[in-house]
């Protein structure tokens, strides 16, 4: 693909930002898609070399995409992960921690091809999606049981193929939910918190390694996870321990959680944030300063979002019919969009 120079045009003209770690705009990019049948290449986007060399990869609108959950990036040789998601869409969650009650729960769950027998016209045949870890044997069930009582649902970090960070909330009693689902999984892959999240990925990866071997889909998954994204143990560094290393020190009550509040701290803070699309191009460039000029991208930005409101303002007049949900559900999505959009610019 090729790669233009950037400049202030582009946040009037694109509404999803990624910026690229590994790869830079010396690097011949190719961007794809993994599917169950092939990988198939990707070019609805476009390419921009920063300042530093870096590269923006931006896209037209910010939810068009969200169902194949990530890209590959790739120059031949060297990729890397460019998730789908926006930031702005887990904004207020990602920093859930123990301490608020109507918190939901991170997991870690499969990847797996959607294959829909003589559903061939669905648009989501053949792509990959999120399916709970199951152990040899073990009876699968729905990690959500009724759409109905789903509040949120956001993935975080996906590897199509590999497995889905997820969060979400559901049911009635956010407690109860929590604890059932946290302390009475077979097979752990939930948490209260990002922090404890990562760490039970990263016991998980652990026990693929001698003398543990171990071969389950589960840990080998965690393991491809955290190759790939690049997540060590300096990530979650003061985390006690969770279920998997308990277990395998004896712990009676290893599927019980540890307790404590293990808020999120600065360092997980930018890791979520660089590996995450943006609709607000100014975070991504608060945390590569030497990108782009910051305050001519936020003054930029702050106009063309009072833009956006006005737009919504007219729309929300428009699209005023409380009975039809798909009116309401987009209206919500867009407030709640451009709402975290001037949060986040303030905070900048």
């Amino acid at each position: 693909m090729n790669i233009e120079p950037f400049n202030l045009d582009i946040i009037n003209k694109y509404n999803m930002f990624f910026m690229l770690q590994k790869l830079n705009a010396t690097s011949t990019i190719n961007l794809y898609h993994q599917q169950s049948v092939a990988n198939a290449p990707f070019e609805d986007c476009a390419l921009f070399e920063m300042l530093n060399g870096q590269v923006l990869v931006a896209f037209a609108q910010h939810n068009t995409h969200i169902g194949k959950y990530n890209l590959i990036a790739t120059d031949g040789t060297t990729s890397e992960i460019v998730n789908l998601q926006a930031f702005e869409s887990i904004y207020s969650y990602y920093k859930s921690d123990t301490d608020d009650t109507e918190s939901g729960i991170f997991a870690f769950i499969d990847s797996r091809p959607i294959e829909l027998a003589g559903q061939d016209w669905r648009c989501d045949n053949s792509l990959y999606g999120p399916r709970l870890f199951y152990y040899v044997g073990q009876d699968e069930t729905l990690l959500l049981d009724g759409i109905d009582k789903i509040k949120v649902y956001e993935p975080i970090l996906s590897i199509n193929g590999v497995g889905h960070l997820i969060y979400f909330k559901y049911g009635e009693d956010d407690i109860q939910i929590r604890f059932d689902y946290i302390n009475n999984a077979v097979l752990s892959q939930t948490a209260e918190t990002f922090s404890e999240i990562i760490k039970l990925i990263l016991e998980w990866a652990a026990v693929t390694e001698s003398p543990f071997e171990n071969t389950e889909n589960v840990a080998q998954k965690a393991k491809q996870f955290i190759d790939a994204f690049g997540i060590t143990e300096s990530l979650v560094s003061g985390q006690p321990d969770m279920q998997v290393a308990r277990y395998l020190q004896g712990n009676g009550s290893a599927r019980l959680r540890t307790p404590g509040s293990y808020p999120l701290t600065q360092i997980q803070d930018i890791f979520i944030k660089k590996n995450i699309s943006h609709s607000c191009l100014s975070s991504i460039i608060s945390l590569y300063p030497d990108a782009a000029n910051l305050a001519e991208i936020k003054e930029a930005e702050q106009q063309k979002l009072l833009n956006d409101l006005l737009a919504l303002e007219l729309m929300t007049q428009t699209l005023n019919d409380p009975n039809n949900q798909n009116q309401v559900y987009f209206l919500r999505l867009r407030t709640n969009l451009l709402a975290a959009k001037q949060s986040i610019l303030d905070s900048l």
